[in-house]
């Protein structure tokens, strides 16, 4: 299992937007660094804290039956149009046990 967060941002950051403007409320949450915690099956906490790219789009993550995540570039917040998609890969390998 994969959980996407982010620890948010400064009040000073916060401050510099007007959350009320739908356009800055958005612009704002696009700012935060999101980060991802991996859990084994038995919920363990695998890895912690890992980052993630900006422009990968996290909420469409999904893993495959190899255990690796699998996401899509977010071209519009990437700032780029393509005639194609960007697939992003993430191995997991544990160490230990």
């Amino acid at each position: 299992m994969i959980a996407f967060y982010s620890k948010g941002v400064s009040p000073e950051t916060k401050a510099a937007y007007d959350v009320s403007d739908p356009a800055q409320r958005r612009e704002l949450v696009y700012s935060f660094p999101l980060e991802f915690a991996v859990f084994d099956s038995e919920f363990g906490l695998r890895a912690v804290d890992l980052p993630i790219p900006k422009s990968m789009v996290p909420f469409e993550a999904l893993v495959d039956k190899k255990g690796q995540i699998v996401a899509l570039k977010d071209q519009e917040q990437a700032g780029v149009e393509e005639d194609f998609h960007t697939v992003y890969k993430f191995k997991m390998v544990y160490g230990g046990e």
